[in-house]
């Protein structure tokens, strides 16, 4: 089972321990369990711009590339698979089977179908919206069906 892990989850990981000490918590307890081989986690090439501009908002222009650069080694330390972009032809074949509010959240549905995820872990709750073709998580939500959250702290 392999299930796709959108920005919002790996903002608070990477970025807010402090500020979303919460999120942060859950956020780790999810790693622990991916780190230990419980369950495959995916991102793509979706989430990389997306981590970029959140740096870029949050932190003086010259520690960006700092920031940005120790992140990603902490976040590629994980097991993750990484795929890339998916093709602008499966894009809009697969983007006529829902209807999601934000627009930038279109890529990483589409992403999680193609690449055959079983849910969507996030914080964002809107992707509730697409909850007929794909189920969305929290991390929370996703260890409890895996029914080890006490195991994976």
């Amino acid at each position: 089972m392999s299930v796709y892990l959108d920005t919002s989850v790996l903002i608070p990981f990477l970025y807010e321990e402090t500020e979303q000490r919460e999120k942060a918590e859950s956020v780790k307890r999810l790693f622990q369990v991916i780190t230990n081989r419980q369950a495959q986690a995916l991102i793509t090439f979706y989430t990389l711009p997306e981590l970029y501009n959140y740096v870029a908002e949050n932190y003086s222009i010259d520690q960006v590339n700092e920031t940005l650069r120790v992140s990603l080694a902490e976040l590629f330390s994980a097991p993750l698979i990484v795929k890339p972009f998916v093709d602008r032809v499966d894009v809009e074949r697969l983007r006529r089977r829902f209807a999601i509010s934000d627009p930038s959240d279109v890529f990483h549905v589409v992403a999680a179908i193609h690449y055959d995820c079983s849910a969507i872990i996030t914080f964002d709750h809107h992707f509730q919206q697409v909850a007929n073709v794909i189920p969305a998580y929290t991390p929370d939500e996703f260890l409890a069906t895996l029914g080890n959250t006490s195991d994976a702290q």
